[in-house]
């Protein structure tokens, strides 16, 4: 885990467990009075979906009101990354988009996976992809012939 989210988080724990009048020891960090709760939980939720701590870009391609969709796009957007926000997904966009962009962390759901795998294979041998570093899935269970598939394409950056 980064130092610094690491230290993020203790700061959250701390934070709820105290009030600022009360922490008194020298090792206490004086922004932890100041710090937004929103920006430390962020900060503890980038860590673990592993958006990295600079130039990080994340790919919303899904509706936003869904929880998995929100919380993997506003956490790393409220540490500083750049969000890229799909208005309808289409996965021959996603590709263009994440080429494009140099995304580094998305998510997406098994039916959009899916639909990456039916892409016609000259869409599929143009995206580089390099620039991922995490992909995660979920809202449904995911069949491992399309997780296998992925991994196989994209390599151990799916989650």
């Amino acid at each position: 885990m980064n130092p610094n989210r690491t230290l993020a988080l203790f700061r959250l724990v701390l934070f709820v467990t105290t009030t600022c009048t009360e922490i008194r020891s020298p090792w206490a960090i004086d922004s932890v009075c100041t710090a937004s709760l929103h920006e430390l939980v962020a900060a503890s939720i980038a860590d673990t979906l592993r958006v990295p701590a600079d130039h990080a870009v994340q790919l919303l391609c899904g509706p936003i009101y869904h929880s998995a969709q929100f919380v993997t796009s506003m956490a790393p957007l409220l540490t500083g990354a750049r969000l890229v926000m799909q208005h309808r997904f289409d996965a021959a966009e996603v590709l263009a988009l994440v080429d494009r962009h140099r995304v580094t962390n998305a998510h997406l759901v098994p039916a959009q996976m899916v639909r990456l795998l039916r892409l016609d294979d000259p869409v599929r041998e143009h995206f580089d992809g390099g620039s991922l570093r995490a992909v995660f899935h979920g809202a449904a269970p995911c069949p491992e012939s399309v997780k296998r598939s992925m991994l196989d394409w994209w390599g151990p950056i799916v989650w």
